[in-house]
């Protein structure tokens, strides 16, 4: 599960005739905007963090919020943020994995395919190697060594694991206090509507 933004509402006294739907709407007008602004910020800075590879996970990301409120009150008792993505690796990549984790999670290897996708686009980013012609025992060469290292990759994360980024964690930390201004802005101008 991915880490959860969220904004615990103190319970609002108000009194007398300003006790009515009225406030109650502005107050949940107000929190809605300051909630979306604060996940915009949360997101923008979890993407600058995250590490790029074809850059799907990037591309991934999303917010959402929901209100909740207690059954007989017209104000809202929580509002919960949620910044994620749906992609199966994201926690992966979030926590690491193996005995470098977070959660030291049983040895296991990678599947096949991404890493070797990844070989091949490391193996040919460079200038100085070329693909050879097909049907080559260069070609034969070149599919063998592509093996061996996706091999190599694969014992290697499969043994020690990977070290996890944490680029939820760290926007969510970095921009704690930008939210929390958010919300008490919010929340003065309430006070100046009311």
């Amino acid at each position: 599960m991915p880490p959860v933004l969220t904004s615990g509402l103190a319970r609002v006294q108000l009194q007398g005739p300003l006790f009515n739907g009225v406030i109650a709407a502005k107050l949940t007008e107000v929190l809605t905007k300051a909630m979306r602004l604060s996940l915009a910020r949360v997101e923008a800075a979890t993407i600058k963090e995250t590490p790029v590879n074809l850059g799907h996970l990037r591309a991934s990301y999303g917010t959402a919020f929901e209100l909740k409120f207690r059954s007989a009150s017209p104000f809202p008792s929580a509002l919960i943020g949620v910044v994620g993505s749906p992609l199966a690796y994201a926690p992966f990549v979030e926590f690491g994995t193996g005995p470098l984790g977070e959660f030291h999670q049983v040895r296991r290897w990678p599947p096949k395919d991404p890493i070797e996708a990844w070989v091949r686009r490391k193996m040919f980013t460079s200038r100085t190697r070329k693909r050879p012609a097909k049907g080559t025992k260069a070609e034969e060469d070149q599919e063998a060594e592509i093996a061996r290292i996706t091999f190599l990759v694969r014992r290697k994360i499969g043994v020690r694991g990977t070290v996890g980024i944490y680029m939820l964690r760290r926007a969510i930390r970095n921009e704690t206090p930008w939210v929390q201004r958010a919300f008490a802005a919010a929340m003065k101008s309430l006070e100046k509507q009311t």
